[in-house]
C-alpha cells in the first residue's frame, strides 16, 4: 500500500520511484536519506515510500534457508509491482539482493513455488518490476541534471564503488568489476577530479569488522593510505560509508595518522547542485574536520 501520492495517475509519471532505503541507513546514518531526499528532489526524481521489508541481505536470511530468502525479496518486489512502480535503492547490499533474487525468479519452477507461498498472503510475484541503484539511475540519466549544477567542484576525490553493486558482474551489469569508472566519472562530471591509486578495487573490509576486526582495519589501512594524494573520498555503499567514516577513528591510535574525509556520492552532488554544506548534513559525518569543512565552504563558495 502507497504511504503517500496513492492515486492511479500520479503513479505512472516518469521519473517516479519506490523509494528503497534499506535497513542500515534508516538506524546507522539516517541523515544520508535525508540528504537523498534533498537531491532526488533538485534532480527531479520522485520518491515514493512504500512498506518494504528488509531486503534482506544475502548473507543472512539465505544461510538458514533459500527458499525464505527468496520468499522476502519477492515480496519486495510484488510490493512495487502492484502500484507499477521501478525500485530505486540506496543500498548496495539491498540492491545486490533484490536484483538476483528477480534474476532466480526468472526460472518458471522457483517462480512457481516462490508465488505458491505469496499467494497465502494473497500476493504474486509477475517479474516486471525493475530495479536500480541510484548511481545507476543518475548515470543513465546524467544529460538531465548535469545542466543543474552551479558549483563545480574543485576536488581531488577518491571513489570506492564497494562489492556487491559490481558483483556478480553478470547479474549485476552496473559496472565492469575488474575495472569500474563510473563513480569516477560521475565525479567528474561534478567538476572534480577522481583521483586514482592502486588499491581502487579492493574490499574495504567492511562486512568482516565484527568476525574479524583487526583483519578489516589492516584491509581499510591499506586502502586509504594507497589514496595519498586526494583531498577527500566518496562512496556510494553504506556498509563501506560506515567503514571509512567510523572505524576509522580506530586508526587513529597510530602514530601520525591523518582520516581522510568520507562523503557520500549524494552529498558531493548536493554540493555541486547548490546545497549548503549544513544542508547536506556533512558535520554529521565523523571523518570530516573543521579543516575539510572549511575547504569545503571555499570550494562552493
Amino acid at each position: 500500500m502507497l504511504q503517500q501520492h496513492a492515486d492511479q495517475n500520479s503513479i505512472s509519471k516518469p521519473n517516479r520511484y519506490a523509494f528503497f532505503r534499506g535497513c542500515n541507513i534508516p538506524v546507522r546514518i539516517p541523515h544520508l536519506e535525508a540528504v537523498a531526499r534533498l537531491v532526488f528532489q533538485k534532480v527531479g526524481i520522485e520518491l515514493i515510500d512504500l512498506n518494504f521489508g528488509c531486503c534482506p541481505f544475502v548473507g543472512s536470511v539465505r544461510d538458514v534457508s533459500d527458499l525464505d530468502w527468496l520468499k522476502m525479496a519477492a515480496l519486495n518486489l510484488v510490493l512495487a509491482e502492484e502500484v507499477g512502480l521501478p525500485i530505486i535503492s540506496l543500498c548496495t547490499g539491498c540492491t545486490m539482493t533484490l536484483v538476483e533474487a528477480k534474476h532466480r525468479l526468472e526460472d518458471k519452477e522457483t517462480r512457481a513455488q516462490v508465488n505458491a507461498e505469496l499467494a497465502k498472503a494473497g500476493k504474486e510475484y509477475q517479474g516486471k518490476v525493475k530495479v536500480e541503484f541510484f548511481a545507476q539511475t543518475l548515470y543513465a540519466n546524467q544529460e538531465n541534471w548535469q545542466e543543474l549544477i552551479t558549483h563545480p567542484l574543485d576536488l581531488r576525490v577518491a571513489t570506492h564503488s564497494g562489492c556487491h553493486v559490481l558483483r556478480p558482474s553478470a547479474i549485476m551489469q552496473f559496472d565492469d568489476a575488474d575495472n569500474p569508472h563510473k563513480l569516477d566519472d560521475l565525479v567528474n562530471w561534478l567538476g572534480a577530479q577522481a583521483w586514482d591509486y592502486d588499491k581502487k578495487i579492493e574490499c574495504c573490509g567492511g562486512l568482516a569488522f565484527a568476525p574479524f576486526r583487526d583483519k578489516s582495519l589492516n584491509l581499510l589501512r591499506q586502502k586509504i593510505q594507497s589514496m595519498a594524494g586526494a583531498e577527500c573520498l566518496t562512496v556510494v555503499c553504506p556498509t563501506c560509508f560506515t567503514q571509512y567514516d567510523r572505524n576509522q577513528r580506530l586508526l587513529g591510535k597510530e602514530l601520525a595518522w591523518k582520516q581522510m574525509p568520507v562523503l557520500h556520492y549524494l552529498q558531493l552532488l548536493g554540493l555541486a547542485l547548490g546545497f549548503s554544506v549544513d544542508e547536506m548534513l556533512i558535520k554529521q559525518n565523523r571523518s570530516c574536520s573543521k579543516e575539510f569543512v572549511g575547504l569545503l565552504e571555499e570550494v562552493v563558495g
